[in-house]
């Protein structure tokens, strides 16, 4: 199994631990617009190159205030999305819910991370995705072992 499959399994067991707490989400795309919202989406390296793999280069240029894969206030990467958007929910209960489950998940994706030797940045996601290298530095520290 690849580090690919085993973040999406990673993802879909967050997914089932996110059904039994039932956060609501009204698909309105609010959190996505960062500056508005307050927030800064930080994600991985790891998790942005899967990003990019499974949806593709954003499809709106790339700007610290709006996520680059929501396009007509839709996310256009659902499936693909990062930890933080998953564990993201506007209600103001929910914070501190979140946080545990982030840290939980982050710990995992992190040591998915060194097991397959993979470089290993957080940042905002929004810078990550602005490096056009990023994939292919991170397959060369992969196949190279680093």
């Amino acid at each position: 199994m690849g580090w690919q499959t085993e973040l999406k399994e990673i993802y879909r067991e967050l997914e089932e631990d996110l059904s039994k707490l039932a956060p609501e989400c009204k698909a309105r795309g609010l959190c996505c617009h960062f500056e508005d919202f307050g927030h800064v989406l930080f994600a991985s390296s790891l998790e942005a190159n899967y990003l990019r793999r499974k949806a593709g280069p954003p499809k709106v240029p790339i700007k610290k205030e709006v996520c680059p894969y929501l396009v007509d206030n839709l996310c256009t990467a659902r499936e693909h999305r990062t930890l933080g958007c998953r564990v993201f929910f506007c209600q103001k209960d929910w914070l501190s819910t979140s946080q545990d489950l982030y840290e939980t998940y982050y710990r995992r994706i992190k040591q998915l991370a060194m097991k397959y030797l993979l470089e290993w940045r957080y940042a905002p996601l929004v810078e990550l995705l602005k490096e056009e290298d990023t994939e292919e530095a991170f397959e060369r520290l992969a196949i190279e072992g680093r």
